[in-house]
Order: C-alpha cells, then structure tokens, then sequence
C-alpha cells in the first residue's frame, strides 16, 4: 500500500497545479518529452507552461514549448521561444538542433547557421554538433566556414558517409582537393556500396578529376552492372579522357532502348571519334527521335556535320536545334581541333546576310569556348561569319582561340578586320592588345588596352580590362603604372582573385613579402583552382619567417599540381 501511495503522490508531483520544481525538474522535462513523442502538444504545454511560473525552470521552460511549436509545425513560434529561452540563460547547446531547423524551415538558414556554430563552439567536444554545424555552413555556400566544423567532426568520430562526402565537399570546395581524392580514394576501397560509390564518382567527376572518378564509378557499376547512373558517367568520365573505344564499349553494354536519349548521343560523339562516322551518325540522328523537342540531339549532330566537312548540312541541322528547348542542353561532341589557324583569314569584303542568324551561331559558339571546345568553337565563329560578316563577335572569338592555338598572328588578321567594322568595340580592343601580348609587343598593348578602356564610360569596364593593362605595364618595365592598374582592378571588383595574385607578386618583387603573403592568401581564398598562387604564397611565407607554414603550403602546392597532371584530356 505504502508503493501504491508513492506512485500517487509523484504521479501528482507531476501532473498538478503546480510542479514540485528542483530536484524534480527532470521529472517534468521527462514527462513533456513524452507528451510531444505521443502527440499530446496540448497537455505538453500545460505543463510547460506551467513550469514557466518558477525562475529556475523559466528558461528549460521555453525550450520544451518551442519543441512543442516544432512538432505543431510552428516555426516563427517555435523559433521566437527557442531565443526567448536563450535570452532567460538557456545554453544554446540544449536548443540548437530543433532551433537550427526552425530557422531553416523559415528559410533563415544563415541564422541556423549562427547558432549551431555558437553551439558547436560551446561544447567543442560534441561531434554531433560540430558535423551539424559544417553542413549547415556547408548548405549555406560557406565551405571555409564549414571545413573546421567538419574536420573537428572527423576527428571526434563522426565518420558516418554524409559526413565524409560532406568533408570532402568542403575540401574540393577551398582548395584542398588534393586531401579530398586521399579520402574519397580511402572510401572506395572500404565501403561495397553502391549508391555511396556512384557519389564518390559523381563529386571527382563534377570536379573535372575525371582519372580519379573512374575507380569509384567502376566499382558501382560492378555492383550493379545495368545500372544505367553509373555507366553513364563511367562513359563520361572515359569520354572526358578521351578514352573513346572505353566509352562505346560501356555505352553499348546498356540497354539504350530504354535509356535516356543522352546514352545515344554520347555513344554517337563516340563512335565518331574512334572512325566510325556512319554509326555515329545513326546513334545521333537515333537521340534525336528518342527527344524531338530537345536542341541537344540537334546540336550535337550539328558539330558531327562541321567535323566531317558538311557544313551546308550542318546549318539545316542548327536552325532546327534553334526552334527547340535548348535549356540545359547537353553538348557531348568534340569537333576534332586544328593543330593551328594557319591558313584562316577574314572576310575580304563585308558579306550582309542573316544577322539574326549570325548572332545565334555566334552566342553558341561562346558556349563552346566557355567549355574550352576550341575546335568546335572555331567552326561555329567561322560558320557565323559565312552568314552575316558584319558581326563583331567572331572575330574576339576567332583571335581568342588562335592565340591559344600558337598563331596569334593570325588573331590579329581576324581582330584587326572586326575593328575595320566596329572601330569602337571595347572588347576587339582588348582582344587585339591581349594577342600583342603574347606576341611579346607590350608598348602596343597597352595602348589596345587604353584604347579600350577609353571608349565609352571607363567605370564600367570589366575589372579584366586593368588586370591585362597592368600585366602589359610590367612587362614593359611600368612597375608604378602596374600597380596602379591591379590597384584599379581591385576597386572594381574587390574579390578579383587574379588581380590579388598579380599584386602580391609586385609586392613580393619589391620584398614586402608581409603584404605579399596577405595578398597570395586572400587570392586562394578567392579562386582555389589558382594554383600557382599556392606556390607564390609558400614563398612569400617563407621570406616572411614563417618557414614551417610555407613548407606545407609549398607541399600543397606540389599536391595539387600533381593531382591535375594526373588526368588528361576534356573539353578541347
């Protein structure tokens, strides 16, 4: 009997009027938690209410009601009584997680972010909340934000997959690529399964590693040999490499029938390439019926008709690709490059054609040669000039890709040509100084690049106009001009990653290596894919005295210039 009247004098303790705070707080806490689990938000608030009457239980108090607000899908509730119970001396390490996801549930992640950081930073041994911190970071698109959180995650144990894509995600993204492959390498070796592979693949992939994706995506797809995700980018990845016969020989083992029309049009890109012209055709001209209101079929056709000399045919095909969906079109075919632009030269005389239609092919060439498709990109320049010569565009394009080609001289041709229409176009300008560049002329370069900034109002020229200005400047030995044109770059666009780079290698030139190092740090900061400015960087610390840090970012230096050595091949 005496039991019996201990569970009812709790059971009282509990549930009354009024809480028996203290010792008994656990009690209460316990029996909301409950509640909330068993779908009784109504008498989970009472009593949180209830223990809102006692200042020692106040805070504790407004953390369970905002829980409460949570499960009734009350955010703006929710998240205003999780920062009350804050504000009474709550630690927000006791909140943060259904705080966090309020907040994100409002679309405040940034604020989300904020308070798990705050909370991770309080309890730095909690891995949970450490890992949740980074990929909110992460989610945010603050990988340098994020890579503490998920690095100290890492170490506390969190070593669950989305934790380590996570880590590897944050690693790609500020430059630590090298570290990233290291342990996504390390991941394909221990783990058989096969969504966790396809992954792996994807994120190398995606980070144009294509050698290094192979091993992960090989290994999916030998878990499950008709999956069509894994076989795709496997082709691609063999494509990129220009592996060719690898990526027929994986294409041709799907069942295309049923596979998106891509399957085809990258198995026809192919085909073309290891000589199988008629075959390659067929698969294109097969992609396109298998989507007939896609551009992509047209488009790809279009570039295997300019390779193969057609390009009456190739026109018909484009304009058709024109009337069509091109939105996140996917362009596979590789238009086989001239080893150089000998032999090109520009229109004698003004030819007026389609000007509609000369701009189309112009802005898809730009496509191509933003994917670095010289080959590609050129035909298509030079297939808008046969329509309408009169088009400024071409001749930038025209002279850009045969500067990279090793004839800039007959960029010149082209650019020279274009000014002769448009002698007051910025960019032929600039794109005449950039070739005078190369050709180890700077005097002329400069005044190209002057000209251009000239025309029109100088403010609002790209932040590239100074940039090339100054690095002409310097070679003909301007040091004072030159700084004044990375100075002017930067005010133009304070995150210019280059015009850092370029800096901080005249301040390192003149021995304040102190600034230099600042400058080759922010310029990483800013674009991890320069690498050359690790090496810069690693130098200027050296010469500053920190000698240890130098070594290691000389070695990542090293790292990473090894690991994009380590792949050939791509969009060429």
């Amino acid at each position: 009997m005496m039991r019996h009247h201990v569970l009812i004098a709790l059971t009282l303790a509990i549930t009354g009027g009024k809480f028996a705070l203290g010792a008994a707080g656990g009690a209460w806490e316990q029996r909301v938690e409950v509640l909330i689990q068993e779908g009784e938000l109504a008498e989970a608030t009472r009593l949180a209410e209830t223990a809102t009457e006692e200042s020692s239980t106040i805070a504790s108090a407004f953390g369970w009601l905002g829980r409460i607000s949570m499960a009734g899908a009350r955010f703006d509730e929710a998240s205003e009584r999780f920062t009350r119970a804050r504000d009474l001396g709550l630690r927000v390490v006791e909140i943060a997680d259904p705080w966090s996801r309020a907040l994100i549930r409002l679309g405040r992640r940034d604020e989300a972010c904020e308070v798990l950081g705050d909370a991770a930073e309080s309890d730095a041994e909690n891995g949970s909340l450490r890992y949740l911190a980074g990929s909110c970071f992460l989610r945010l698109g603050s990988p340098r934000d994020a890579l503490p959180h998920l690095e100290a995650a890492r170490r506390r144990g969190i070593a669950h997959s989305g934790a380590a894509m996570d880590l590897a995600r944050a690693r790609i993204a500020t430059g630590r690529e090298d570290l990233a492959v290291d342990q996504l390498l390390a991941m394909t070796e221990q783990t058989a399964d096969p969504d966790v592979l396809l992954a792996i693949g994807k994120m190398l992939f995606q980070s144009v590693l294509y050698r290094q994706a192979l091993a992960p995506l090989a290994k999916a797809r030998g878990a499950r040999p008709a999956w069509y995700d894994a076989g795709m980018y496997l082709a691609l990845a063999h494509y990129q490499l220009e592996e060719y016969q690898e990526c027929v020989d994986i294409l041709s083992s799907l069942d295309l029938d049923s596979s998106p029309a891509e399957a085809r049009l990258l198995l026809g890109s192919a085909l073309a390439r290891v000589g199988m012209a008629e075959e390659a055709r067929r698969e294109l001209e097969t992609g396109i019926l298998s989507a007939p209101g896609r551009a992509d079929g047209y488009l790809n056709l279009g570039l295997f008709l300019l390779d193969q000399g057609r390009r009456a045919e190739a026109l018909d095909v484009f304009e058709q690709a024109a009337e069509r969906d091109a939105r996140g079109a996917k362009i596979f075919f590789h238009v086989k490059s001239r080893s150089n632009c000998r032999g090109l030269a520009p229109p004698s005389e003004p030819r007026e054609g389609d000007e509609g239609r000369s701009q189309y092919f112009s802005e898809f060439a730009d496509t191509l040669l933003a994917g670095q498709q010289w080959g590609a990109a050129l035909e298509v320049y030079l297939t808008a000039l046969s329509i309408d010569s009169r088009t400024a565009r071409p001749y930038g394009g025209i002279a850009l890709i045969c500067q990279e080609l090793g004839t800039a001289e007959v960029g010149v041709e082209f650019v020279r040509r274009g000014l002769q229409l448009h002698p007051s176009e910025p960019e032929l300008h600039y794109f005449l100084g950039s070739l005078y560049e190369y050709l180890s002329q700077p005097l002329a370069a400069i005044a190209s690049y002057r000209t251009a900034l000239a025309l029109g109002d100088t403010k609002t020229k790209p932040a590239r106009f100074w940039l090339r200005l100054g690095l002409a400047q310097l070679a003909a030995g301007q040091a004072a001009e030159a700084e004044n044109s990375f100075q002017t770059a930067l005010e133009r666009e304070p995150d210019f990653a280059d015009a850092h780079y370029r800096l901080g290698k005249l301040r390192f030139r003149d021995g304040q290596y102190s600034e230099a190092e600042d400058l080759f740090e922010r310029a990483v900061q800013l674009d991890p894919s320069l690498t050359e400015a690790y090496y810069s960087w690693g130098l200027a610390c050296i010469r500053n005295g920190n000698s240890q840090e130098g070594r290691a970012i000389l070695e990542t230096h090293r790292r990473k210039a090894a690991l994009r050595q380590s792949h050939s091949g791509g969009m060429q």
